[in-house]
């Protein structure tokens, strides 16, 4: 088989594979329990190409353990993270097969590529053509007569969701890249949907810091009254927008009347704040910079009220500080200190209120029990431009 000769040809074993999720655009595949029949399917294909593919169960485990907070093994309870970075973490060196399909004129053209280290970044990649309108069974069964075909190797790789934006008077919501499937009776509520800016604003504000900067679209399935029947974000290796259950329940006050049962929506929901231009420019912006242990630092790093201790600060300041962080089984900081001398122009109050911003941040639960984390803060007021 080819894809053993490249391998051989790179000097490398086939490598341990693991399958992401099957992104469908503008096709019949949505959820992750729809993605992962296909996903078997695939694993089969590359098992009888000779990789040794990671079992899909147990690396869709992984994912909701990530989600749940969960730790295999311990008896500890966490915050969410990212389950993507929680896979990389149990599984290191394995290749990651990108599963993407885009839908047209009926026909669905999947794409799957393995890249990663041990293929010396050139991508293997699959293709296969899929009708538009069938279900994952018919895709898996397609797959198993022989539908995806490996291709010639190419540099390259294949190319949001609830986010904000600027250079609005008001706050406003926007509804971006709709796709709809099913039987609609009557027009997408798309405006009532805008109308909701209230109660969509309110999630926002509520919502705790995103443990995992991924942008994704919200997807929606109706019974035949309208009832929004499944709320998810379009991508399962990726933690949710953390106000989408929130953000969920205002969907569910949009009248999206009687139709087919078999109604889908997917969509980016934006969310656009005002721009307030403020004589001086001042944010802090935490960056992890090193750690122990790697499971405690899956997730995005947040200090939301960092950059209210510049407030009032008036002289230029554009430095770095490293700061090490101890970090406790819960991922809570226990002592932290500073690697770096603060800048002079930071009065000691500022030092203080810093400092206890990085304390606010939680961590993941390092599997070793503890760990040492470095974070720089890059710290910066200037006059605004």
């Amino acid at each position: 088989m080819l894809p053993l000769l490249l391998a051989a040809a790179l000097a490398a074993p086939a490598p341990v594979v693991r399958v992401g999720p099957v992104l469908v655009f503008d096709g019949p595949i949505w959820f992750e329990d729809e993605q992962d029949v296909v996903a078997e399917a695939i694993a089969d294909v590359l098992r009888k190409d000779g990789y040794d593919v990671l079992p899909i169960a147990e690396v869709r485990a992984v994912w909701a353990e990530a989600r749940e907070g969960r730790r295999a093994g311990t008896d500890l309870s966490c915050a969410p993270a990212p389950p993507a970075a929680l896979a990389e973490v149990r599984w290191p060196d394995a290749v990651d097969a990108d599963v993407d399909a885009r839908c047209e004129a009926g026909a669905c053209v999947l794409t799957v590529e393995l890249l990663g280290p041990n293929l010396d970044d050139v991508p293997v990649r699959y293709q296969g053509i899929f009708i538009a309108d069938t279900a994952p069974a018919d895709w898996a069964a397609a797959l198993g007569r022989g539908a995806l075909v490996l291709q010639p190797p190419s540099i390259g790789t294949m190319g949001g969701g609830l986010g904000g934006g600027t250079g609005v008077a008001v706050p406003t919501v926007t509804l971006d890249d709709l796709q709809l499937r099913g039987d609609w009776k009557r027009p997408f509520p798309e405006a009532q949907i805008e109308a909701r800016v209230a109660p969509l604003f309110a999630c926002e504000a509520t919502a705790p810091p995103d443990r995992d900067n991924w942008g994704e679209p919200v997807q929606l399935a109706f019974d035949a009254k309208g009832h929004i029947t499944r709320c998810d974000g379009a991508y399962p290796h990726h933690l949710a927008d953390s106000a989408l259950a929130c953000s969920c329940e205002a969907l569910a006050t949009v009248p999206f009347g009687r139709g087919g049962a078999d109604r889908r929506a997917r969509f980016d929901l934006s969310l656009h704040t005002p721009y307030v231009r403020e004589a001086w420019t001042r944010f802090v912006i935490p960056l992890v910079h090193g750690t122990t242990d790697p499971t405690a630092t899956l997730s995005s790093v947040h200090t939301p009220h960092a950059s209210a201790c510049l407030a009032g600060l008036e002289t230029p300041i554009d430095a770095t500080v490293g700061l090490s962080v101890g970090v406790d089984v819960t991922g809570r900081p226990t002592l932290i200190h500073a690697n770096d001398p603060w800048p002079g122009a930071l009065a000691a109050s500022v030092q203080t209120c810093l400092t206890d911003a990085v304390r606010e941040i939680r961590f993941d639960c390092p599997a070793s029990g503890a760990a040492t984390v470095v974070v720089k803060l890059q710290i910066v007021v200037t006059p605004t431009r």
